[in-house]
């Protein structure tokens, strides 16, 4: 970190290796909370962004993201703010991606929406329900031409309310699948 320029910002997006062992990730906690005291001692009047590890398709790895480490991060971010550190959370609930599934190949895509307290989800196309896509995650496998168009999800919490994700485009040509966040 002594080579680095002083950098004003500087985002943290760790353990998703950990994560692939499972018995290494609450190692990648006490990591993190080492990493962000490091940081601070460097790189005193840095602001340290931390983000959430995004959802997974293998269900044992997904299932110790979700219930040891994405739990933990809010903790240790508060923990070092209150030490006076420069640490906040990248707080995007619901956070979105789009990425190929594993094994899958180029045939496929899965969107996901990743929401603290999330009861129920509804995906959506141009702002219509997709019947059935009221998972985490939308698989378009394989992808077709009519297949086109702009997804999100609605999130629910405890009650009726829904918040909505961001949108995601969905090109489907001829030769593949291209995704584009906005």
């Amino acid at each position: 970190m002594d080579s680095v320029a002083d950098p004003d910002v500087i985002l943290l997006h760790l353990g998703t290796n950990d994560a692939n062992d499972l018995g290494h990730l609450s190692g990648a906690i006490g990591r993190l909370d080492a990493l962000i005291s490091k940081i601070a001692a460097k790189r005193p009047y840095a602001h340290v962004i931390v983000t959430s590890l995004l959802p997974r398709t293998e269900t044992a790895i997904d299932a110790a993201i979700t219930t040891q480490f994405n739990p933990s991060v809010p903790d240790i971010v508060a923990a070092q703010a209150a030490l006076g550190r420069h640490a906040a959370r990248d707080d995007t609930d619901p956070a979105w991606t789009a990425r190929r599934p594993h094994g899958q190949g180029r045939r496929g895509r899965r969107l996901y929406v990743e929401a603290r307290g999330a009861t129920a989800y509804q995906w959506r196309r141009n702002g219509v329900a997709i019947g059935g896509a009221n998972l985490a995650w939308l698989e378009i496998a394989p992808a077709a031409l009519t297949d086109s168009g702009t997804c999100d999800a609605l999130v629910y919490g405890s009650g009726t309310a829904s918040t909505t994700s961001r949108a995601a485009l969905l090109r489907v040509v001829a030769r593949g699948t291209l995704m584009k966040l906005r």
